[in-house]
């Protein structure tokens, strides 16, 4: 074998190498970018509602109000890498403020009992935040209307 061709062999090997590596560094951003997008887009459960009632009436000749306090069943959509930082923020959220709490003005929410299912969905946020963008029980939609209240009165809008 000449010179020639054993610089064009390690040549050619080095690119194969090459070509491989990229595929590799291809695959593992790939899965990477899925995973963000995963978990940037809205997500389903159910929760568990642990209190209702009406609410003291804000202004004269406005509808009465109801205010629905749940507790998320389960993270079961998140990817599990994520899942236990999720899981753990929630439940110190949880011992820190208490349930989630919905105000709404949709008369539907009268019928409502403790220990009903509701439909949420949530999407993630930064620090491990979950944010409830809908609620909702036999197609009943309580979800953007009204105010949100978490736990002992801190308001979310």
């Amino acid at each position: 074998m000449t010179r020639s061709n054993r610089i064009a062999a390690v040549l050619g090997f080095v690119l194969l190498g090459l070509v491989a590596l990229l595929g590799v560094l291809y695959s593992v951003v790939d899965r990477g970018i899925g995973e963000a997008v995963d978990n940037k887009s809205a997500k389903t459960t159910t929760a568990t509602i642990v209190s209702t009632g009406a609410v003291a009436e804000q202004q004269s000749g406005s509808s009465e109000s109801h205010r629905i306090c749940f507790t998320i069943d389960s993270l079961d959509q998140v990817a599990p890498a994520w899942r236990p930082g999720y899981e753990a923020a929630e439940r110190q959220r949880e011992g820190k403020s208490g349930p989630r709490c919905k105000v709404t003005d949709n008369a539907a929410a009268a019928r409502l009992r403790v220990g009903d299912k509701l439909q949420i969905t949530y999407l993630l946020a930064n620090d491990d935040r979950i944010e409830i963008v809908g609620i909702k029980d036999a197609g009943v939609d309580f979800g953007s209307e009204g105010t949100s209240y978490y736990g002992s009165g801190t308001v979310r809008r």
